[in-house]
């Protein structure tokens, strides 16, 4: 066995570890939920967080020093910003836990647990205050959620019957949100095992006054709690933090955090099957809406749109009357002879598509007209630039062929959304195929900077699809060829091409793909073409 198998291999087993300790991480923190029911039912909100943020202290205490005097860690030096990482994530981690707590004295175990889960959502809205853009994707999810919290707390009761239960769990919430972004925050510069250690004493120490003066527990009722404590301390806060660890390792964030996300379904099952909670049919309905708010929240931009996109432009890819393809070619064969010096480059490359609003390409009816185009008709400036691609990517391999031509061909068959929007990459990748040339495709998380290099080295020419703006689908899909050049030197180098008034050059074909307008798009197909 070589040694790329064997790391393969260690990868595979290490995905595999890594999902199994996260979904018991889930399973442990959905079955929390039941613990703290029961629990309420014999202490109070602060008795419960003090003696189990004590044992979790305690527990990762023990972890710290076992890791300290086997050499695994040096020995800890607390600075300032240790310390308000500790009392800042502390504090919110207590009041939410406060409120969660006392919510769990009236909801059952499975709604607690589905109404915790919205703090998913509200962390991305939160970066309104530190004025950071919000996907539109996150604003329906918020409404999904809210949605699926109305199914939950609402249908079966009215509006008049809100629960305090439900009002304190949804609050929790929005601090379980602010917590997460603190520990964000301060884990930039310390330990995630020791901030663990220090919010969990903070928690402790400040539910310990509240503890006699509101709650005012009895040794009696703490030994009944008892067994939810420890479970919650020990297993809760201490093992399951640890599988946290070991998940995150070997898992992608966004995954890591869907298999966290479970959490809310592991507390429906534990409370239907130790509790004997069964939800309504309004409950399962809500249910099922807050998970998928959820995990759509969760899930990459590109695992919605890219599909939804590009599989959208080739089912609704129609062709134009042949009248008005007729037309349109007869203007443009007259125009391209003027028009071909100044859109191309000294090596015949189109590289200002903005000049070609003289030619047309596709139409425009009242709804375009008013809503996309200020009234002006589609143009190729507008609306050519996959024609464009195919036409550079075909000089680039020595095939002689007319931009007026390829124009009234991708008409003909395969201009998008019957003849707006551009074309269809579907119909790209057969007009080149057609043509004898081999083409592989790479789409939204396939295209690495593994994949990208790999089909580098073996094609000679290459198309790009990219969002302008990150992976949202109302704004436009641009389409650029890419060529791969030498200097005089023999050294590669890769040339994008028509993607603003100047052409672009890249050491490395990934680099070229990410290049395009870097802060902002994101890649949607990448195409690779060569000669059979």
């Amino acid at each position: 066995m070589d040694m790329q198998t064997t790391q393969t291999e260690e990868t595979k087993n290490g995905k595999v570890k890594g999902t199994l300790a996260l979904t018991l991480c889930a399973i442990i923190w959905g079955s929390s939920f039941v613990a703290q029911s029961v629990g309420m039912d014999y202490i109070g909100p602060f008795t419960f967080q003090c003696i189990r943020s004590a044992l979790g202290f305690g527990v990762l205490g023990i972890f710290l020093l076992v890791q300290i005097f086997t050499g695994k860690r040096p020995v800890i030096n607390i600075n300032s910003f240790m310390i308000r990482g500790g009392l800042t994530c502390g504090l919110l981690l207590a009041v939410a836990s406060w409120l969660q707590n006392a919510a769990m004295e009236t909801i059952s175990a499975g709604k607690g647990g589905f109404i915790t889960a919205f703090y998913l959502i509200l962390v991305p809205i939160y970066s309104i205050f530190l004025k950071k853009r919000v996907p539109l994707k996150t604003w329906f999810c918020a409404i999904l959620a809210f949605v699926g919290l109305y199914f939950l707390s609402i249908a079966d009761t009215g509006f008049g019957n809100v629960g305090n239960g439900d009002i304190l769990c949804f609050l929790c919430a929005f601090f379980f949100a602010a917590h997460i972004l603190a520990v964000d925050y301060y884990l930039t510069e310390m330990d995630g095992v020791l901030l663990s250690f220090l919010q969990f004493g903070v928690s402790a120490i400040v539910s310990y006054l509240p503890m006699f003066l509101i709650d005012k527990p009895t040794r009696f009722a703490i030994a009944n709690a008892g067994p939810s404590l420890l479970y919650s301390g020990i297993v809760t806060c201490g093992l399951a933090y640890t599988l946290q660890l070991i998940g995150q390792k070997y898992v992608q964030p966004t995954v890591a955090t869907i298999l966290m996300s479970m959490e809310s379904v592991f507390s429906l099952i534990t409370g239907m099957i130790i509790l004997h909670e069964m939800p309504t049919l309004n409950g399962w309905i809500g249910c099922a809406v807050m998970f998928a708010a959820v995990i759509l929240c969760e899930l990459p931009p590109y695992v919605l749109w890219d599909r939804m996109i590009a599989g959208g432009m080739n089912r609704l890819a129609g062709r134009l009357p042949q009248t008005l393809t007729d037309e349109q070619f007869q203007k443009n064969a007259k125009l391209w002879k003027r028009l071909k010096r100044e859109v191309t480059d000294e090596k015949g490359y189109i590289e200002y598509q903005k000049k070609l609003y003289d030619m047309d390409y596709g139409r425009s009816e009242k709804l375009g007209k008013k809503l996309f185009f200020h009234g002006a008709e589609l143009t190729a400036a507008d609306n050519a630039c996959e024609v464009i691609a195919v036409y550079n990517a075909f000089h680039a391999l020595d095939y002689d062929v007319e931009l007026p031509t390829l124009i009234k061909r991708f008409s003909e068959n395969g201009i998008a959304f019957s003849g707006k929007f551009g074309t269809a990459p579907k119909a790209v990748r057969e007009c080149l195929e057609s043509q004898g040339l081999a083409v592989r495709s790479l789409t939204g998380s396939r295209i690495t900077e593994k994949a990208v290099t790999e089909l580098g080295q073996a094609c000679d020419t290459f198309i790009l699809m990219a969002y302008n703006k990150g992976h949202n689908p109302f704004s436009m899909i641009h389409t650029m060829s890419i060529t791969k050049e030498k200097t005089e030197e023999g050294e590669i180098y890769f040339s994008l091409h028509n993607s603003s008034d100047e052409i672009s050059h890249y050491e490395n074909l990934y680099a070229c793909v990410k290049g395009y307008n870097a802060e902002a798009s994101a890649p949607l197909i990448f195409m690779a073409i060569s000669k059979r």
